[in-house]
């Protein structure tokens, strides 16, 4: 599957069990975006941003047929602070290609409004 997701199930519940193909009529398929930002970082405006580039993408479900892209504060890591942003493609065919698309002009929007995406640095000491 296009989530390279395993999924083990006894045959007794395959033989017990009515078994759904959830791809068979409907195509679309969710996403959940997670990105992180400096924790000096403005939330709201990083939550503004990544919101607008998602509900303006055209492979974005908005219509209301859908649940509506969405942000969440996803949790405080040890330097960053990650949000997520879900949303639903109109096709689970476009679940590589639109999403980093997404990530991308997200990651310019962030630049040009300052906010910072952080990256781990190291510090190396050579003792003599």
């Amino acid at each position: 599957w296009l989530n390279e997701e395993v999924f083990r199930v006894p045959n007794s519940t395959v033989m017990s069990s009515m078994i759904s193909n959830i791809t068979y009529e409907d195509d679309s398929y969710k996403i959940y975006e997670y990105i992180d930002v400096d924790y000096g970082a403005d939330i709201e405006k990083a939550k503004e941003i990544m919101l607008d580039v998602v509900r303006s993408h055209p492979q974005v479900i908005t219509d209301g047929s859908k649940s509506e892209p969405s942000f969440r504060f996803s949790s405080m890591e040890a330097s960053a602070i990650r949000l997520r942003v879900s949303y639903i493609l109109t096709d689970h065919e476009l679940s590589y290609t639109v999403p980093c698309q997404i990530r991308e002009l997200i990651y310019k929007r962030f630049r040009a409004e300052g906010i910072k995406v952080p990256h781990n640095i190291i510090d190396v000491h050579v003792e003599e």
